[in-house]
């Protein structure tokens, strides 16, 4: 656990580590691109199988002609990029297909950008932040940016693509997507294909790709932003989360308040957008964008201490969940009637689970968010006009629609973890058997690519012995013990 943090010791999970990575931070950064090809077993559990490829182009489409790509975020072993790919992308209709048709599959393409600890994956985000490829910071990027530009040009012009980043991948997609405006490089695709980008946890505001989308494209449409799903207290993403780090993330909530205080408030205004010219720094720490921001279902306990009068959480909801995710420790919930019945530790404990901030963060959001910004808009515009009654009511029906959507991704949250268990990638003696095999064998195939010549692990099996060349020996010209013996009397004339 301590080399994941520090890096210092170059191994399959953390790579070269620190030493590789003080080279790779400058000079470009292969990153290496996987197809991820989920199934759902005998007992309801999604098992992947990971394959390493050369280029998007050899990704399969699903029934919509749509290719899935997910660059990961930052401080994450390729079993852990791999997980939250399959649980940011699949939803509640495609596990129901994969369970009652078990030859079907869910394929996800990932394009893994590598750990080398966690510290070190920090500063390579916050030299990325600054070294965004953009005129302002004097056209630099990242070795991991130019990487992932190179994987992505990969693309097969006759499909359509969805990027998500997630996390620092929105860093290295930013700088990707400057490169190639840098070097007049386009997205040129065919027969109404597109590449849409999309962005969950994402320390870069979303505006940023809207900006970028309209340059890397060779004609309109050629590529599209399609939003961003952001947590609350997700401090990577969120100005509301309580948090030391309010320079990191670039976007804050929209305002709910009624038609009348939003007219006495009048234009929100923020300092840091002064400093946003200042070359290197500026832009990494004065964007900031009005965005929908959502909130986690809660339990109304945390910390063991009552937050929240009511629960959106039923009774029923926590022990499906409790099933579906196979969680331990909560037997005791079935002693129990109604929620408000259940031992504030457990529901504490429950809590815990569910305030996986930068974790939860599914493939419905960003439409849910998507029409929530489009009726910002229509707020926007009205404030723009003339105080009358009319505007009053559109303004205020406008609000009351953005927070039945936000209660929508709250109810879809509730349902995911109902009814589709995640992939879990966590360490312990109750882990993932399957995921981390999947692992082990991708990493050993990219072993002897990497190493084709005198690799000794070549064609090994590793569940048998090695199988030494025993020598030969010619019994038909081999002696015996006694006729030695007498040769050598005869040598001495005895």
């Amino acid at each position: 656990m301590l080399n994941q943090e520090l890096g210092l010791i170059p191994t399959s999970g953390q790579h070269g580590a620190v030493g590789e990575q003080l080279v790779k931070t400058f000079i470009k950064d292969k990153n290496p691109i996987y197809k991820l090809v989920a199934r759902v077993d005998a007992n309801g559990k999604i098992v992947t199988e990971y394959k390493l490829i050369n280029r998007l182009g050899e990704l399969t489409p699903d029934e919509n002609g749509k290719v899935r790509v997910f660059a990961n975020g930052m401080a994450e072993e390729l079993e852990r990029a791999g997980a939250n790919a399959i649980n940011q992308y699949i939803t509640k209709e495609d596990y129901e297909r994969l369970k009652n048709n078990p030859n079907e599959t869910f394929e996800v393409g990932l394009v893994y950008n590598k750990t080398r600890g966690r510290i070190w994956d920090g500063i390579e985000s916050g030299i990325g932040k600054m070294q965004n490829g953009s005129p302002n910071n004097f056209g630099l990027t990242t070795g991991v940016s130019r990487g992932m530009k190179d994987a992505l040009s990969t693309y097969d012009p006759n499909v359509t693509y969805e990027v998500r980043g997630y996390s620092q991948g929105n860093i290295n997609l930013e700088g990707a997507l400057n490169d190639m405006v840098n070097k007049g490089e386009k997205f040129a695709f065919l027969n109404g294909n597109h590449l849409e980008l999309s962005h969950t946890g994402s320390p870069k505001a979303n505006k940023v790709f809207d900006a970028l989308s309209e340059k890397v494209g060779a004609t309109k449409n050629s590529v599209i932003n399609i939003g961003s799903s952001a947590n609350k207290d997700d401090w990577i993403t969120s100005e509301h989360a309580k948090s030391i780090f309010k320079v990191v993330p670039e976007m804050t909530d929209i305002d709910l308040s009624n038609y009348d205080i939003a007219i006495k408030k009048g234009d929100r205004e923020f300092y840091q957008e002064k400093f946003h010219g200042i070359s290197i720094a500026g832009e990494a720490t004065s964007t900031i964008q009005v965005y929908n921001i959502y909130e986690l279902p809660h339990t109304g306990i945390e910390k063991e201490k009552r937050v929240r009068e009511e629960s959106d959480f039923t009774l029923d909801d926590m022990k499906t969940i409790v099933k579906t995710q196979n969680l331990k420790g909560f037997e005791e919930l079935n002693k129990y009637q109604t929620i408000k019945d259940v031992d504030i530790r457990l529901l504490s404990k429950f809590q815990n689970y569910i305030n996986n901030h930068h974790g939860m963060y599914f493939n419905k959001d960003i439409e849910i968010a998507n029409q929530i910004m489009e009726l910002e808009k229509t707020k926007q515009d009205i404030l723009k006009q003339s105080n009358s009654e009319e505007n009053r009511t559109n303004y205020n029906n406008a609000v009351n629609k953005q927070k039945d959507l936000k209660n929508q991704r709250i109810t879809n949250v509730i349902e995911m973890l109902k009814t589709v268990p995640r992939v879990n990638a966590d360490y312990g003696k109750d882990r993932d058997k399957d995921l981390f095999e999947a692992r082990d064998n991708i990493l050993i195939e990219q072993l002897n690519k990497d190493f084709p010549r005198n690799n000794p692990y070549k064609n090994i099996n590793p569940n048998e012995g090695l199988n030494m060349p025993k020598p030969e020996i010619n019994r038909e010209k081999s002696q015996s013990i006694n006729e030695q013996l007498k040769k050598l009397r005869e040598r001495v004339g005895n």
